[in-house]
């Protein structure tokens, strides 16, 4: 077990009590000897000790060394299982529609004259016509550049390339970090980086949305107990997708034992989308009620509409709200935001203002009496290193 400061303490001034004793013992029992030598006797008990106490410190740190090692080992393989997994749809083949039966007292409609003999091998060849009730696809095909980023994200997810960024969330007006909202980036084979706007979309189209989630909420869970074991009060930020929400390895990941497996309640806040909070999606949203009654904690970010159900955020236990900084600035918005600030007075929901990037942004909202902000002004998003 690794020794806290205190414990080094103790540790430290046993070994020096019994250098101190030592000498007392040679100066009382020994009057005749130099007291050089007794001097010398004393300082080569505190460096027998010393040397005892950075030998058990050393196989402390070792064994805290080793046993991460297997943590983030484990962690990598169950998220390589769950890669691996992920497998594109394989496209369904055309059937011909099905033919109705007609009710009683209707009258069948007259079959299609059949071909009396197949046709050539060149009409074989050309593309068929669709039949008359024949609609397209709901999503058009991927560009050729599209269809190089999703190759780059399957081939990041492979070789385990995507990073954690780390943006930090302060208090007002001290601008104290007291979150860190966890932001994934693909780092490609040169190194370069492809940020969000770019992949986003079509990550969730091909279903590659909850790997990437899964690998930045390993970087938090490590992040939530780095920062346990130092006794540091900072929560953070991790976004979902509705898409990650209904997947089965986190379904069995954070309900599969019935409770939150790793006391992360009190530091982790899942962000979703206000899209993905939206009563429609009712899968979504009885997953938030399961994640909701382990302990789990929300935020409400990508807010388009303002008319937002006060009621059903803390229904949800959505305790964050985030709004960009250009609803208060914005003379048409300002007051329908204003009317928003007002409905959350009393509420157990915090508001967030994010994406400020001068002390001009900052000075107009000052007024206001926001409890926290979040943008460039105060940190832009960095590498997330093994310590916070």
């Amino acid at each position: 077990m690794q020794l806290r400061w205190w414990g080094h303490t103790i540790f430290a001034a046993g070994y020096s009590a019994v250098a101190a004793v030592t000498v007392l013992l040679l100066a009382l029992f020994r009057p005749q000897t130099d007291p050089v030598v007794i001097v010398l006797a004393g300082a080569v008990v505190v460096l027998a000790g010393g040397l005892i106490h950075e030998v058990v410190t050393r196989r402390a740190t070792e064994r805290k060394l080793l046993e991460r090692q297997m943590r983030m080992r484990q962690a990598y393989e169950d998220l390589v299982d769950m890669i691996l997994k992920l497998k594109p749809p394989k496209p369904k083949a055309e059937t011909a529609p099905k033919a109705e039966t007609p009710e009683a007292g209707e009258e069948a409609p007259p079959a299609p004259p059949q071909p009396s003999e197949p046709p050539p091998r060149r009409a074989q060849a050309k593309t068929p016509r669709p039949p008359a009730s024949y609609t397209p696809p709901a999503e058009p095909p991927l560009s050729p550049a599209d269809l190089e980023t999703v190759a780059m994200i399957r081939e990041a997810l492979a070789e385990d390339r995507v990073e954690a960024f780390l943006q930090p969330i302060v208090s007002l007006p001290a601008r104290k970090h007291r979150f860190f909202e966890v932001l994934s980036r693909i780092r490609l084979a040169d190194g370069a980086l492809i940020l969000p706007e770019r992949y986003l979309a079509l990550a969730e189209r091909e279903r590659l949305l909850p790997a990437i989630d899964e690998l930045c909420l390993v970087r938090a869970i490590e992040l939530i107990r780095e920062t346990d074991r130092r006794h540091h009060a900072i929560g953070f930020f991790c976004n979902l997708s509705a898409s990650t929400l209904g997947d089965g390895v986190f379904h069995s990941r954070f309900l599969g034992g019935g409770g939150d497996p790793h006391n992360l309640g009190a530091k982790l806040v899942f962000e979703l989308s206000q899209r993905d909070l939206t009563a429609e999606l009712t899968a979504p949203l009885s997953v938030v009620a399961e994640l909701a009654g382990v302990g789990f904690r929300f935020s409400m970010d990508r807010v388009e509409r303002l008319d937002i159900d006060i009621a059903a955020l803390v229904r949800h236990q959505v305790h964050y709200l985030k709004l960009n900084c250009d609803f208060f600035i914005r003379s048409e918005t300002r007051s329908a935001v204003m009317d928003l600030r007002r409905r959350l007075e009393g509420q157990p929901v915090d508001l967030i203002v994010e994406k400020i990037e001068t002390e001009r942004q900052l000075l107009d909202l000052e007024d206001l009496g926001l409890e926290f902000a979040q943008g460039y002004l105060f940190g832009e998003p960095r590498l997330s290193r093994r310590s916070v």
